[in-house]
């Protein structure tokens, strides 16, 4: 399911997707894995401006295989 259609079921049902921002990529891990654990669905995304002034990364450079 890609994000447009999870955002949609979400709504159709009277939900929310939480999202967070993590720019310090060791913080990804654990929230991924609290969510997993929890059985949920969550966003997790870098804005834009931590890319470009802080040197952030991806989310993906940390989580593949999770």
């Amino acid at each position: 399911m890609n994000t447009k259609e999870a955002v949609q079921k979400a709504r159709s049902i009277g939900k929310c997707i939480p999202a967070f921002n993590i720019p310090h990529i060791p913080m990804v891990k654990p929230v991924a894995l609290a969510i997993a654990d929890e059985n949920s669905v969550a966003m997790i995304q870098v804005a834009r401006v931590e890319w470009e002034k802080m040197n952030s990364q991806s989310p993906g450079a940390c989580c593949r295989g999770i």
